[in-house]
């Protein structure tokens, strides 16, 4: 990859990292001002390390270990506060990732599909055109 190209990487990284932040369904936006007892500070720290480690697969445990509630509680709480489900949002972060990877990368479909959790890069094509409507294939073009 030239310098040119992967400045321009990354500066297109930057810009959808500050595009998910600034995201209404992103709790953690710099508008949000929340005191570390209530329980969006902990949706907001779960969303931050969502969107921060989004190559990661994380189990609802292991999260719900990290932010220090039970599974059932995060999983209830993260609904009611961001309006949309813990795995519903994971799934949007790896889509925003491998859109990115697609537009601003040379890498092949196979490893993006692989990175973010697809055992299948067909299945991966065909859930992104599901998602996004059109392949990530005619993206390229």
């Amino acid at each position: 990859m030239s310098i040119l190209a992967k400045d321009r990487s990354v500066k297109f990284k930057n810009i959808w990292i500050t595009a998910i932040i600034f995201s209404p369904l992103y709790i953690c936006s710099p508008a949000w001002r929340v005191h570390p007892s209530r329980p969006l500070y902990k949706i907001a720290k779960t969303q931050r390390i969502l969107a921060e480690e989004h190559w990661r697969s994380f189990s609802l445990l292991e999260l719900s270990k990290h932010i220090g509630w039970s599974p059932t509680w995060l999983s209830h709480a993260f609904r009611r506060y961001a309006g949309i489900s813990l795995k519903e949002f994971t799934l949007r972060m790896k889509y925003c990732y491998a859109l990115w990877r697609i537009i601003s990368t040379g890498d092949s479909l196979k490893s993006i599909a692989y990175d973010i959790g697809y055992c299948d890069p067909l299945y991966f094509g065909k859930a992104f055109k599901r998602r996004f409507g059109t392949s990530p294939n005619m993206l390229r073009k």
